[in-house]
């Protein structure tokens, strides 16, 4: 166990690596500066120790839980062939091959620890590359990609890594028993995380109906989520990784994110990234921490060895050129398999390009789960026998994981600066359509208490308060919100062309004269608009305090009646992107940052209500 000061100062450093990320101006990126943090603090004397065990529970289930629902769905089933392939399909393929190079490349180290070693390195860290393309034009298929084959293949390569230490620990080893049993526990563990999760999400709707819908307990009882289904997977004999992500995956498909309430949304939004971000630093700081003392056993064994240290570096460089060639290999039989297909259905296909391949190759970056798998191996004690050749296992794989985080940090920017942006940005096109979806349909929920209201006064309805004042009050509230929608429809139409301007004031100092002078007029234009905004806002400020209590009794019933039928849009624009999720007209990506914008809008609302005197 971690000690308290520990744990103190690995926050601090977290702290202090986002401070030094935002003084270099993001040129180097966050998880290098977090993993050499690490190195300095264990070169002062910071001795943190990284317990597998601990690190597989604690950080892997929440980390690989809100990485699967930042996944969309519609995308991951799109991508499912070239996700599962690289996920499970590449990541056995690794491991014989890269087994028997090793073996080839050191045939003093038996075959089953060259298995187990090819397995702890068949795991990409996606955490590392996210932060690596962080700020940068990537095509979103490759994102989709990566993120999708993170998903799986940690768990896919730590049951490999499984079955080949077992087969080094006890001399015997099958083929068909071990494809028999990675089926097994990958089946199994996504099986129990499915079910836990449909249970959890059938209770929460129960406690939904009875009113326990308080922020605090909903948030709890989904950061447990992931660290339970882990835990009964594991004990039952299954993947606790992928217990996680199916636990995910089947809480996103039954909604249970839009059924609880605003606050519960808002919430569980900064709890998760808070997590995200502290869990993430850790792990890079812990990364960091082991590399001084793995690089002392690592000049020790090549002492003992009687090898130069050269040698050393070049035998892991060999080893991570071999990971990598297959990796390549790897995807392009994966672009084969989708040019056959495609092929055979009679599609148009577009080969991708050599520098999407590059780069895809080059964000198989090993990360901390391939140094916990192999720190797992057991140490030669009183009365145990050791993992056979342990700690040249510990010096490569802790050579690969530094030598690929180097190599995506050089080769992967300058990749990206040469690939060519996407003809349309689909994420982009669906956004706009659902926005004007849902101004149509607040447009239309308007027209609809217009006509009722009307139809009211038509049956001779009379007000309480005198024959005009509060149906002149709320028809005046009724036209300002319809003119607010107006102006927001309008806004909408045209929020491809801001997106663009906003674009080019980007890009404006890369064109010269003309984008320049565009740029400054578009500013110029809205700083007017806004000086205009918030002059109104001032008068009105002004107006309110010269006006008569009767007058201001009745500003305060419009403002009731304007902010009530404001929520009654909200509900009308709920209601309209819920039913393009429903119709597959926007996947769940799209559908999450609109309702999180509907949330802020209703919590603001919510916010002027309660200000309102209650005797109005």
């Amino acid at each position: 166990m971690i000690p308290a000061d520990n744990i103190l100062l690995l926050l601090v450093m977290a702290a202090l690596s986002s401070l030094l990320a935002r003084l270099l101006r993001n040129l180097v990126p966050l998880p290098l500066i977090q993993i050499l943090l690490g190195v300095v603090a264990a070169s002062l004397g910071v001795r943190i120790g990284l317990e597998p065990d601990l690190f597989m529970l604690v950080f892997l289930p929440p980390l690989l839980f809100a990485d699967a629902f930042r996944m969309p769905l519609r995308e991951f089933h799109e991508l499912r062939g070239t996700i599962f392939f690289l996920a499970f399909g590449l990541v056995v393929l690794s491991t014989v091959f890269c087994g028997y190079a090793i073996h080839w490349l050191i045939p003093t180290l038996d075959l089953a620890c060259c298995f187990a070693l090819a397995a702890a390195l068949s795991p990409t860290d996606t955490v590392a590359v996210t932060s690596l393309i962080a700020g940068r034009h990537v095509p979103e298929r490759m994102i989709h990609i990566l993120s999708g084959e993170a998903l799986f293949n940690d768990a896919s390569g730590l049951v490999c890594f499984r079955f080949a230490t077992a087969a080094a620990m006890t001399g015997v080893f099958s083929y068909r028993q071990a494809f028999g049993g990675f089926l097994l526990v990958a089946l199994g563990g996504m099986g129990v995380g499915a079910l836990i999760a449909y249970g959890a999400a059938r209770i929460n709707r129960v406690l939904l109906r009875r009113g326990f819908d308080d922020p605090p307990l909903q948030i709890t009882l989904m950061v447990l989520l992931p660290f339970s289904t882990y835990i009964v997977a594991e004990r039952l004999g299954g993947s606790g990784i992928l217990a996680s992500v199916a636990a995910c995956m089947v809480i996103k498909m039954m909604g249970v994110i839009e059924e609880a309430n605003t606050a519960t949304r808002l919430q569980a939004t900064t709890v998760w990234t808070m997590l995200s971000y502290v869990f993430n630093a850790l792990i890079f700081l812990l990364l960091g921490l082991q590399l001084p003392s793995l690089l002392d056993r690592g000049m020790e064994l090549a002492h003992a060895r009687h090898v130069t240290l050269i040698q050393l570096v070049t035998l892991v460089a060999a080893v991570y050129a071999i990971m990598s060639l297959l990796r390549l290999a790897g995807l392009w039989l994966s672009i084969l398999r989708r040019w056959l297909v495609s092929r055979w259905m009679h599609k148009s296909f577009a080969w991708p390009g050599v520098l999407s391949s590059v780069l895809l190759t080059f964000a198989g970056v090993r990360g901390a789960v391939t140094l916990a798998a192999v720190l797992s191996l057991p140490v030669a004690g009183a009365g145990m026998d050791g993992f056979p050749d342990r700690e040249l296992i510990v010096t490569i794989a802790a050579g690969v994981i530094v030598m690929s985080l180097i190599g995506a940090g050089l080769i992967m920017p300058a990749c990206i600066r040469f690939i060519p942006p996407e003809g349309t940005d689909r994420h982009a096109l669906e956004e706009r359509m659902a926005r004007q979806t849902l101004l149509r349909a607040a447009l239309e929920r308007l027209q609809q208490e217009k006509h009722a209201h009307d139809a009211g006064r038509g049956r001779g309805a009379q007000p309480d308060t005198g024959p005009d004042e509060v149906p002149d009050t709320a028809q005046g509230a009724v036209q300002d919100a319809a003119r607010d929608a107006a102006q927001g429809a309008a806004q909408g139409a045209t929020q491809g062309t801001a997106q663009a301007a906003v674009q080019q004031m980007g890009q404006g100092g890369q064109r010269g004269g003309d984008g320049t002078s565009e740029d400054e007029a578009i500013r110029q234009d809205v700083i007017d608009r806004l000086g205009q905004s918030y002059e109104n806002r001032l008068n009105q400020i002004d107006e309110a305090r010269q006006i008569t209590p009767m007058n201001r009794h009745l500003a305060l019933r419009r403002e009731r009646i304007e902010l009530a039928l404001r929520l009654v849009l909200l509900r009308a624009q709920r209601q309209a992107l819920h039913s393009l999720f429903s119709e597959r007209k926007i996947n769940d990506q799209t559908e999450w940052e609109l309702e999180q914008e509907l949330d802020f809008e209703e919590q603001l609302l919510r916010a002027r209500v309660q200000r309102l005197p209650q005797d109005i």
